[in-house]
């Protein structure tokens, strides 16, 4: 299949690919002319390494000492890329999967955290082997222990996540709009949710349903949920209110005092 591919790309047969040649020819051009401009770019570290430039980090320009220093370092930046690359598999494997539950499996099996031989990570920060033996044992029946419960939320989350899908089908059906977009949906969606039990109409309800949630997590989507039903359904985009401001969230007391005021200018 590569090769049929690899073959198609330099010897089109196909019309469609024989017509856009001269454009990907443009396009080449265009494409090699920006990455040297990026690589020359004196902000970047590449343009050290470039003879064009005389770079002070060319093979020439740097002394034998240097180059004895480096013999048998790495030169390329692969321990960190393995991690990404781990971490997506986990993704690309199993879809539905936390995205920082991806990536934590990806560091675990790279660093040898459950790995039986003395070379993981654990036996590089601990002098004591007895010590670093204990603490895999630790990470190994921890693991143990809470992977029925960790299963067991993760199928609950994709289980809310099909019924939710599912729902904006139905919705979409009923209301004729095969087509519609996923935004479209969405207000479709809110919309309804405005007369159903999730939806908190009154500052006592909203008291009483806050106390009753234990769970962060739960209680903030709760709030963010009831929001969306106001901001995204009914269109009141003037009481939007962001979920984070500079990559930091806002708790859900911040978020709460927002919805109150909303259901207080609803009940005027």
């Amino acid at each position: 299949l590569f090769a049929k591919l690899q073959d198609e790309l330099f010897h089109p047969k196909l019309d469609t690919n024989k017509e856009t040649d001269k454009y990907a020819r443009q396009f080449g051009v265009v494409f090699m002319k920006a990455m040297l401009q990026e690589l020359q770019d004196p902000l970047k570290v590449t343009s050290k390494y470039l003879s064009s430039l005389d770079g002070k980090l060319l093979h020439e320009n740097t002394s034998l000492a240097e180059h004895e220093a480096l013999f048998g370092k790495k030169a390329v930046n692969d321990d960190a890329e393995r991690t990404h690359g781990a971490g997506s598999r986990q993704i690309q494997t199993y879809t539905c999967v936390n995205l920082g539950k991806g990536f934590g499996v990806g560091h675990a099996k790279i660093q040898g955290d459950f790995s039986r031989e003395k070379d993981g990570f654990l036996y590089c920060i601990c002098d004591d082997d007895d010590l670093a033996e204990r603490l895999r044992v630790s990470l190994l029946v921890t693991a143990m222990e809470e992977a029925p419960s960790v299963v067991e939320a993760n199928n609950a989350e994709i289980l809310k996540q099909q019924e939710a899908k599912h729902h904006h089908m139905e919705l979409a059906r009923a209301a004729a709009l095969e087509k519609a977009t996923d935004a479209q949906i969405d207000i479709l969606c809110y919309y309804k949710m405005y007369s159903q039990p999730v939806c908190l109409r009154m500052a006592k309800a909203f008291d009483t349903a806050m106390k009753k949630i234990s769970a962060k997590g739960k209680k903030l989507d709760t709030i963010k949920e009831n929001i969306s039903i106001r901001v995204i359904g009914f269109k009141w985009e003037d009481l939007h209110h962001p979920w984070s401001k500079n990559g930091v969230q806002y708790s859900s007391d911040e978020l709460a005092k927002h919805l109150k005021m909303i259901i207080k200018e609803e009940q005027r």
